[in-house]
């Protein structure tokens, strides 16, 4: 096998019905995907110690009879990827967390930048994407180790392009998800002195 390369990745997509668009929870990429050294003879991981494990936690209302979840693997070479004990357990106990963070994205519509407002009643690593209509990440910074409180996280998405896109915050306990406009005919509101 070759090294893993900077755009090997994993990503683990979720969504509640066949109608409904996919959803990233979990992307590894790069050498965060390396758990044995390059091989040269034909390989399969004996060892437990080659094994990774991830957790993976959905606010209640994803749990649908028509709940549905897929990896998705990019390499750029031959690399393999073994995926074994996936397990899909409901948790009785488990609170619905959805919009736990009270986020909001501003401006909406925007063009250069945005502005992600948060707030933490404790202290979180708190996940941030940015997906395309149809669950394409295209931006994404992973554990974000913020204090309770009030944030703002500012973005430049100038490499973007028009369309409509979500924003997801995610942590092991909640998730909240919003539509960004992004238009880059954006126009200031006319003003009327008097």
């Amino acid at each position: 096998s070759q090294p893993v390369s900077g755009t090997t990745r994993l990503q683990v997509q979720v969504r509640k019905d066949c109608e409904s668009n996919w959803i990233t929870r979990l992307t590894i990429a790069g050498n965060n995907l390396e758990t044995a050294p390059t091989q040269t003879q034909p390989f399969a991981p004996q060892d437990a110690g080659l094994w990774v494990a991830e957790d993976i936690n959905l606010p209640s209302n994803y749990f649908t009879e028509d709940f549905q979840f897929r990896f998705v693997f990019t390499s750029e070479g031959n690399n393999r990827l073994f995926i074994d004990d996936v397990n899909v357990d409901v948790n009785a106990s488990v609170q619905d967390l959805e919009n736990a963070f009270g986020m909001s994205v501003k401006p909406n519509p925007a063009r250069e930048s945005v502005r992600i407002s948060l707030s933490l009643t404790e202290p979180q690593a708190v996940n941030v994407e940015i997906l395309t209509i149809s669950g394409q990440q295209v931006m994404s910074e992973r554990a974000i180790n913020l204090p309770a409180g009030d944030h703002n996280l500012d973005y430049d998405i100038t490499h973007l392009s028009e369309g409509v896109y979500l924003v997801q915050l995610y942590s092991d306990k909640s998730i909240e998800t919003k539509r960004l406009v992004i238009n880059s005919r954006v126009e200031r509101s006319p003003r009327l002195f008097l």
